[in-house]
């Protein structure tokens, strides 16, 4: 799951919805790789301490709109959300697919 950061829309929520992902995930968490796409001038806001897990990227984000990117195990965009509506419907979504998932 990549959590997309435009550096215009980003930041403060970007850091929730990582915060609530990861606390609803639970159990699963383990089987859901998290990542945070920075614009090379936004900094991590101490995402890293507080997920040492989180791999965060950082470099061009054009093209990406903020949200939460689910992609499979293979690279290829599964879903999106919007910031908005990360939360529970990303839950229901990837708890529907880690349970059908034959390669992740």
């Amino acid at each position: 799951m990549v959590v997309g950061a435009d550096v215009r829309a980003c930041a403060q929520e970007c850091a929730q919805a990582l915060h609530q992902l990861h606390i609803l995930l639970n159990r699963d968490a383990g089987r859901v790789r998290r990542a945070l796409v920075l614009d090379g001038t936004l900094a991590a806001h101490g995402l890293r301490k507080r997920y040492p897990e989180l791999t965060i990227l950082t470099g061009g984000t054009d093209g990406l709109a903020a949200g939460v990117y689910v992609v499979d195990p293979l690279g290829n965009l599964v879903l999106w959300y919007s910031l908005a509506d990360a939360g529970e419907p990303v839950l229901d979504d990837l708890k529907r697919l880690l349970k059908v998932s034959q390669i992740g």
